[in-house]
């Protein structure tokens, strides 16, 4: 079992340690906005295969993507104002010494009618997407996600593999039955020349591109690139040049083994898209709704947060997570630097520790604890229109002795990130303690949101129990 754990490591990358900051030295947190979601479906598809807290690699925990894999209830804009922000604080439930600060984005703008979509899927037929949860639950998905498709959408089918091939180019996107032969007729072979297909996929793009739509590829793979470009710099650079065409990538990972999840994290970062993990159907369902479907529409390019503490009332903090999506404060009105990208009605969840100075505890006084800037570039119907920013300011009426059930969930999300990385900041956190967390969350909610939260508490526990099962194996 301990065997288990070193193989996990295999094709993932070292996370940078999120040490205490000080406040007076250091006040600004600037960071990109990030909607990738893949690492809690990555970790839930390693746990229900036996990994357990401790043998799983740091680099595939994190804590961001958990965090914003689940839905909030998080206030909505302001008649006119791009984004509405909802701060929620409480005592720190793994430090005494702290505070968890939980800092809730939401884009508010309605899409009264969805653009056409101009999808091409970029699908891996290597010899390594053999595998059932590869190729096999590929095609089962996208049997799922044709159903969302509309006549005025256009699809395409780029393979790759030692050959890249067209398989399908501009379908109707109601033309089922040409899209899933297509699907339903691909077979894994060969070796995996990423570069090759992914150049034939930006190739269709621009051929097959809707002026005025969503134009976007979506990767499907296990990220095994073993022929042409295959270094994260190298396809950084790839995909940075290609991606001043107007064209989005999105990524969707596949199976297990051979996984290399910092090359699809890599990939949709410089790409202008996300990155998600597919483990079932049912999440491919999952995020083709929430992300790739006509209503997600991307109208906020470059979207950037910068936190500045007030130094009277916090004396240092952490940010949980973002460890790839750090940026240089003076790049956050650097509109040439790039960020993430949001869709209409994108929730985004940041959270920090913070350790209050002795003002900042007594909660006097009506001066902000932190101010929140947020940046963008607006994209969609308002491409081209000059940068935009908006400012929140967060005080004493954020700070709860029972801050909700949201601040709950997230609490409970960053607990798990931390046992599972066996994070030093954990404290005495037990997997008990963040599963009760979890399952508190869930006490007010509607069935869907309900079941999400349950899942996380069973999947924590579940972990602790592999662990349990791995030192007994271990010690035998």
């Amino acid at each position: 079992m301990r065997a288990c754990g070193r193989l996990l490591r295999r094709g993932l990358h070292r996370r940078r340690r999120a040490d205490f900051v000080s406040a007076a030295e250091q006040p600004l947190s600037t960071l990109s906005a990030d909607a990738d979601t893949a690492s809690y479906a990555n970790l839930r598809r390693l746990v229900r295969s036996g990994a357990g807290l401790g043998t799983i690699d740091p680099g595939a925990v994190r804590i961001e993507e958990m965090l914003n894999y689940f839905d909030y209830d998080y206030a909505a804009p302001a008649e006119g104002e791009d984004f509405a922000l909802t701060a929620r604080a409480g005592a720190c439930p793994w430090n005494a010494e702290s505070e968890l600060v939980v800092l809730g984005l939401t884009e508010g703008q309605a899409v009264a009618e969805a653009p056409p979509t101009n999808l091409v899927l970029l699908v891996d037929v290597s010899g390594s997407m053999g595998d059932a949860e590869k190729l096999p639950l590929l095609k089962e998905s996208m049997a799922r996600i044709v159903k969302g498709l509309r006549a005025e959408d256009r699809v395409s089918i780029v393979t790759y593999s030692g050959v890249e091939e067209v398989v399908l180019k501009g379908a109707s996107g109601d033309d089922a039955e040409a899209i899933l032969g297509a699907i339903n007729g691909l077979e894994a072979a060969g070796s995996t020349n990423g570069e090759a297909g992914l150049s034939m996929a930006y190739r269709v793009a621009e051929e097959t591109h809707i002026d005025g739509g969503v134009n976007r590829i979506v990767m499907a793979s296990d990220g095994d690139l073993n022929v042409g470009i295959s270094s994260e710099d190298e396809l950084n650079a790839f995909v940075s040049e290609k991606r001043g065409q107007g064209t989005y990538l999105s990524v969707l990972g596949f199976g297990s083994g051979n996984y290399q999840d910092a090359k699809m994290e890599t990939l949709a970062d410089h790409g202008n898209g996300s990155y998600h993990y597919i483990d079932s159907a049912d999440e491919a369902a999952r995020v083709y709704e929430r992300f790739l479907a006509a209503g997600a529409v991307p109208v906020a390019d470059d979207v950037k947060l910068q936190v500045e503490f007030d130094p009277r009332m916090a004396e240092s903090y952490r940010p949980i997570g973002y460890a790839n999506r750090t940026m240089a404060d003076e790049d956050f009105r650097n509109d040439r630097a790039d960020a993430g990208e949001l869709c209409a009605g994108a929730e985004l969840t940041v959270a920090y520790e913070v350790v209050l100075t002795d003002e900042g505890r007594r909660r006097e006084g009506d001066e902000p604890w932190l101010t929140c800037a947020v940046r963008h570039q607006p994209a969609g119907e308002r491409a081209g229109e000059a940068p935009a920013e908006q400012r929140f300011a967060v005080g004493r009426e954020s700070w709860f002795a029972e801050p909700g059930d949201d601040w709950s969930l997230a609490a409970a999300v960053v607990e798990f990130g931390m046992l599972a990385r066996d994070s030093e900041f954990v404290g005495t956190v037990t997997a008990d303690d963040a599963a009760a967390l979890a399952e508190s969350s869930a006490s007010s909610l509607d069935t869907t949101d309900r079941a999400a939260r349950r899942e996380l508490a069973d999947l924590i526990r579940q972990a602790s129990r592999n662990a349990a099962f791995d030192g007994v194996v271990a010690a035998s």
